[in-house]
């Protein structure tokens, strides 16, 4: 494809992100939904390291602010049941979780370093 059509095409894409990004704001301020800060500054976590490693800093600058986000609104964060307070089920479902994406954490690993060889 030449490259006037790929432009074409990424900008249709960016505006029907933003369509559907500013529908689904107006619809949580509709239901009185606020936002989980606690998830904005675990994902600001996780991206920093990502775009340290893949050398994209604004996957870097994005966390630092998800993160500063989610740390200024600690107050507001959604509290969590302790381990004590959460049904058996729910500690299994939780505690399978756990192990399986440790599982596929060493898995990672493992094959980054048996590609490296």
């Amino acid at each position: 494809m030449e490259r006037i059509t790929m432009m074409i095409i990424l900008g249709i894409i960016i505006v029907i992100g933003l369509i559907v990004a500013i529908m689904s704001a107006r619809a949580r301020r509709k239901e009185g939904r606020k936002p989980n800060y606690k998830a904005f500054f675990i994902i600001g976590i996780t991206w920093i390291p990502i775009g340290i490693a893949t050398q994209n800093y604004v996957f870097m600058v994005v966390g630092l602010a998800f993160m500063i986000l989610g740390f200024t609104k600690k107050k507001e964060w959604k509290n969590q049941p302790k381990w004590e307070d959460l049904s058996p089920a729910e500690k299994k479902i939780k505690l399978a979780l756990i192990i399986f994406l440790s599982l596929i954490l060493i898995l990672g690993v493992v094959f980054y370093f048996i590609a490296g060889n």
